[in-house]
């Protein structure tokens, strides 16, 4: 593990000093408001007493300069600010958790001196030669983050900040154990859970969107650990952990054995549907974010399909498949459902395991509907070539169906190529079904599917730019 400048210390009087300002220093006027503001919080702060806090006792000047002063306990602290040590790749599952765990022991010991952290974020960490988390008070570095070079965030802060926050509501302990929760989405994964090129896009995300499970980010993690993260970041405060002590028990017992680590076979799955949920999240976001622009429309779209879908229920369901339907026409209707994201048409083919792509279909389907009225096409109209492929979150192209020989039941083969338009670079693969048809009720239905699609349900599919 890589490591990085340690931070500067110095023996003052018996106390640690650490100096103030580093590099760029501010003008006197506002040097002045900055002193003031930390030293009012110095004055006001408990001492926590724990291990994995710095408490500072006092600002003064020396030399024309100003530190900020510390116990002195065996020697000077070694220190480095965690953004010089998290290169992600060289470290294991097991310290990211215990760092995180270490936090949680922190606000722990916040917790028992009735003290909030508001603002709680990576920039805040330091860690010490034993690998130890050192916490520094939130306040002081939202001051002096222009100021300190050690000082920098690794993801953008806003994803720090909890949607009660975002619409004007005060700090509370659920709102600082949802800034942790972000920080162990970061420390275990090396990502934000919410990041997009500005503050406001970052906080629209937040407040209406969702982010992609920890476990797709690194499949090394377990389904207990992915929850637990989950449970951490819940939208609404009332759905997440209300005290440090309850979830760091939780997190400690969920250490015991390993009970971090996925097995073998969860992290193949994570591995497997990795990219499928990301390309699709992508896809999500990409078309919600540009849509979002204009709700007048959106609201209007999303009126007119919950009315087209009550009409459907309301006369019942379309005859896709009767017993008349051939064989071939069964698998016919199956890709039409698949091209237009009907779970009807696919379902009535005899097809009906459909796990994640149920949810990608509804919501693609709804994605579809909206470009649509932006295009001015009629709304409520499924078909193959009613969109242009750029505007279509996914799509077949290509597709040709060949009855294969066999004796005892129909056995087809569906040739297509499959699309997919995650952040405006179209992905493809050619792909190759082999589909067995047996009568059920006197009707031709898909019982098996072997190849792609099996794939694609299963998060397999690997997809490559440019596939003709």
């Amino acid at each position: 593990m890589k490591r990085g400048s340690k931070i500067e210390m110095k023996e003052i009087k018996g106390r640690v000093g650490e100096k103030l300002f580093f590099q760029q220093k501010p003008r006197s006027r506002v040097k002045k408001d900055i002193v003031n503001e930390i030293q009012n919080y110095i004055d006001r702060a408990p001492r926590f007493g724990s291990p994995f806090i710095i408490d500072y006792l006092s600002l003064q000047k020396r030399d024309e300069e100003y530190y900020l002063l510390r116990d002195y306990n065996n020697g000077l602290p070694r220190e480095v600010p965690i953004s010089g040590v998290f290169n992600g790749d060289d470290i294991s599952l097991a310290q990211r958790v215990e760092w995180g765990l270490q936090i949680a022991r922190a606000g722990e010991a916040a917790e028992v001196q009735n003290h909030l952290w508001p603002g709680l974020n990576d920039m805040c960490l330091r860690l010490t030669d034993d690998n130890k988390i050192k916490i520094l008070p939130p306040e002081i570095v939202r001051v002096l983050g222009q100021y300190r070079p050690d000082i920098q965030p690794l993801i953008p802060r806003e994803n720090y900040t909890p949607p009660e926050i975002i619409e004007g509501s005060s700090w509370t302990t659920e709102g600082v154990l949802y800034s942790w929760g972000v920080l162990l989405y970061f420390l275990v994964t090396g990502a934000a859970p919410f990041s997009v090129h500005t503050k406001a896009d970052t906080y629209d995300k937040i407040l209406t969107s969702s982010f992609i499970d920890p476990c797709y980010m690194n499949p090394n993690i377990s389904k207990r650990l992915n929850r637990f993260i989950k449970k951490l970041l819940f939208r609404n405060p009332k759905q997440r952990y209300h005290s440090w002590q309850k979830a760091r028990a939780d997190l400690e017992k969920l250490c015991s054995r390993n009970g971090y680590q996925a097995d073998n076979s969860t992290v193949r799955k994570n591995t497997r549907r990795r990219k499928f949920i990301r390309g699709y999240t992508a896809v999500r976001d990409r078309i919600l974010f540009s849509i979002k622009r204009h709700w007048k429309p959106l609201t209007a779209v999303l009126v007119m399909v919950f009315l087209m879908v009550m009409l459907n229920f309301m006369t019942g369901e379309t005859e896709y498949i009767t017993d008349e339907t051939p064989p071939g026409e069964v698998v016919a209707v199956f890709y039409e459902g698949l091209q237009e994201k009907d779970e009807e048409k696919i379902k009535a083919s005899g097809v009906t395991d459909l796990q994640e792509l149920e949810v990608f279909l509804s919501e693609a389907y709804i994605m579809e509907q909206m470009r649509r009225q932006s295009e001015g096409l009629p709304l409520g109209v499924r078909g193959m070539y009613d969109l242009e492929e750029e505007d279509m979150v996914f799509g077949l192209r290509n597709l040709e169906i060949e009855q294969l020989e066999n004796e005892e039941e129909p056995l087809f083969r569906g040739e297509y190529v499959f699309f997919l338009n995650p952040n405006g670079e179209q992905q493809s693969e050619a792909m190759e079904d082999i589909l067995l048809l047996e009568k059920e009720k006197g009707i031709w239905q898909i019982t098996e599917v072997w190849g792609s699609f099996e794939k694609l349900l299963s998060g397999e599919l690997n997809l490559e730019k440019g596939v003709d």
